[in-house]
């Protein structure tokens, strides 16, 4: 074999060693990357950021305002978007309406906080109310609906003595409306000896709220208790008219658990006939003790009144220690009187008969020229 053919021999088992190892080591590469066909299913990332929605453009709130028909206008209101970045001030048209759209000009998606009255506006306080918003021309509406009270204990509940005693209840003011309006209480005026307050003389800057009512009879009560209502009025208002009040409710009184009794009696004690001068019929004055008695009742609480009725002589007259009346016949008037033992007499054309008045009685009685009678006897 020639130098030629030596060399084209070696050049041929070279280029055929080459080939073999690249098919060799390519196909060990090929078979250590391949793919399995079991599904997997990859954890997400515990950092990965919760997409944020996108603002709306032109986005707004529509706001109104309602108290019992009534629309306050210029009423603050305050917008906190959902990030709580900022506080936008707003406030009401004549109409109590308002239109919101941010600064900005887009209306972030989420849950905004609006303070209505955020600023003092009485009789109004800061309402606050959470509004979702999810599309354009979200709508919220304040009003105050129908507050109400609610008195625990409601039944009634008594006193055993006239030493009366103190006796408490709670009264929950509620407002089903988004729109807080503060009340103050009133309560009339009780009867003798009792008085009656409560833990807190306005309430109503949230809702519900509860406080306490105390109703207390000292030195002697033989009446029972009134207030029987309570009455909330705005706390700006000065007015005690019924019909103004936010809320009313009844309010049990203390009533009474025992009895006690007034009798009213005459005594005749002198009777002069001809002496009183008058233009016709009888002619006299007739003297005696009016006792009035109480028993198991107060003296200064206990007070009764007299008229009298006499014939028709224009000068005729009842005089008593606690001033002079005329009979009905020829003007009339009325006496008080609180037990005890008073003298009385008439002057009068005519022999005279006792009107006597207490708790709502009145009886009648023709008085006895020289003996006794009795007036009146009531349970009370």
């Amino acid at each position: 074999m020639n130098e030629r053919g030596l060399y084209m021999k070696k050049t041929t088992a070279v280029l055929l060693s080459v080939v073999l190892s690249v098919i060799f080591f390519g196909s060990i590469l090929s078979t250590g990357c391949k793919k399995t066909q079991t599904p997997t299913s990859a954890s997400p990332s515990l950092n990965e950021a919760t997409p944020t929605p996108m603002p709306i453009a032109g986005g707004g709130i529509n706001v109104s305002v309602v108290d019992n028909g009534k629309t306050p206008s210029g009423m603050s209101l305050d917008f906190i978007p959902p990030d709580n970045s900022v506080t936008m001030h707003r406030s009401t048209l004549a109409d109590g309406t308002c239109l919101f759209q941010p600064d900005t000009g887009e209306l972030e998606q989420g849950t905004w906080t609006v303070v209505a009255a955020a600023t003092p506006f009485p009789p109004y306080v800061p309402s606050v109310a959470s509004l979702a918003v999810t599309a354009n021309n979200e709508t919220l509406k304040y009003e105050t609906q129908a507050p109400s009270f609610q008195v625990t204990p409601p039944a009634v509940t008594q006193f055993t003595g006239t030493s009366g005693g103190t006796f408490t209840y709670q009264l929950t003011y509620t407002q089903p409306g988004n729109l807080l309006v503060p009340v103050w209480l009133y309560m009339p005026t009780p009867a003798s000896n009792w008085s009656v307050s409560s833990s807190a003389a306005t309430i109503g800057t949230t809702s519900p709220v509860s406080v306490t009512i105390t109703l207390t009879g000292s030195q002697c009560v033989d009446q029972e208790s009134v207030p029987a209502t309570i009455y909330g009025f705005d706390a700006i208002s000065n007015t005690t008219t019924p019909n103004a009040a936010r809320a009313i409710s009844d309010f049990a009184p203390v009533t009474k658990n025992f009895t006690s009794n007034l009798t009213v009696n005459w005594q005749a004690t002198d009777l002069n006939n001809g002496f009183y001068s008058c233009a016709s019929g009888v002619q006299l004055y007739l003297t005696g003790n009016l006792t009035i008695t109480d028993t198991n009742g107060c003296h200064a609480n206990d007070v009764m009144t007299i008229q009298w009725n006499g014939g028709n002589c224009s000068s005729d007259y009842l005089q008593t220690p606690n001033g002079n009346i005329n009979n009905n016949q020829t003007g009339g008037g009325s006496i008080s009187f609180t037990p005890g033992t008073y003298s009385i007499t008439f002057y009068t054309g005519w022999y005279p008969s006792l009107v006597c008045n207490f708790h709502g009685q009145q009886t009648t009685t023709g008085l006895s020229t020289n003996g006794s009678n009795q007036c009146m006897s009531v349970n009370f």
